[in-house]
């Protein structure tokens, strides 16, 4: 049954005759993580990305829309997996900006299915903390080590890698863990950018979020703070593609405000 269900996904055109060899990776993989083996799930991925590796029409495109096709499914844990696989495939890109915003968009997808594998089972939150975050972690690091990008676009890249992991942190609870990478992020970002960070859409995300952890641990004016600098984050961001969601980004901003001395609702996706 695994075999035909990950047939569906895993096309012919990116595995060729090794269909069936994947799919095996893909069931040990998870089974692996079910009874908290990561050293064996880290050494399968392995195993796995250096069988990717040998198609050489492979993309990392190809390998993450399949990472894509997978949670749709519901099949979380190897849909991480695959991206795992696309980001180490990233090295193909030749164009370095295109390469980091790879190893970003495959970190977004873990972020992504971290939120719906919690919330369809929250006692994959084991996984999550043990595995999946440092994973996002060891993404993050690639980001950081390039030396072919402006420190500017590196900068960015990094802020929203980060805002993945501590949004993960978020899912699992770790509110001491989410506030140190929150403020990692927002430390980067006033360092590269001084004044013109608040042209970014993600500092504006990241203020509100650093002001829900504080609003969570009772810690209401640097809350009110934070949010405030929010709402002029988002006011003053140029990189926006829908002006309605810097409209709810400020006015979510302005509702946690108004509840300073209340739980916060909900936080930025």
């Amino acid at each position: 049954m695994f075999h035909e269900t990950y047939t569906l996904f895993l096309d012919s055109s990116l595995f060729a005759n090794n269909i069936s060899v994947a799919s095996k990776f893909l069931k040990n993989y998870k089974i692996s993580l079910k009874k908290n083996k990561y050293k064996e799930a880290t050494k399968i991925a392995k195993e796995f990305t250096e069988l990717v590796e040998e198609h050489i029409d492979i993309t990392a495109r190809d390998v993450r829309w399949c990472g894509m096709r997978l949670r749709e499914k519901k099949l979380y844990l190897e849909s991480i997996l695959i991206f795992d696989a696309a980001s180490s495939l990233s090295k193909k890109i030749e164009n370095p900006e295109e390469k980091l915003e790879m190893i970003r968009f495959c970190v977004q997808g873990m972020k992504r299915t971290n939120e719906e594998m919690i919330e369809d089972d929250a006692g994959m939150k084991v996984v999550m903390r043990e595995y999946v975050i440092p994973l996002m972690r060891n993404k993050l690091s690639q980001v950081m080590t390039s030396s072919s990008v402006s420190k500017q676009y590196k900068c960015l890249e990094v802020s929203w890698v980060l805002h993945y992991i501590e949004w993960s942190h978020y899912l699992v609870d770790q509110l001491n863990e989410q506030e140190q990478t929150q403020r990692e992020a927002i430390r980067g970002m006033d360092e590269v950018f001084g004044e013109n960070k608040i042209k970014y859409w993600v500092y504006g995300v990241l203020l509100h979020n650093l002001g829900t952890v504080c609003h969570k641990t009772t810690r209401y004016e640097e809350a009110a703070s934070f949010y405030k600098q929010a709402i002029d984050a988002h006011k003053a961001a140029t990189d926006y593609d829908d002006e309605e969601e810097r409209k709810r980004n400020i006015e979510l901003n302005i509702r946690n405000l108004s509840n300073i001395s209340q739980k916060p609702k909900c936080l930025v996706m």
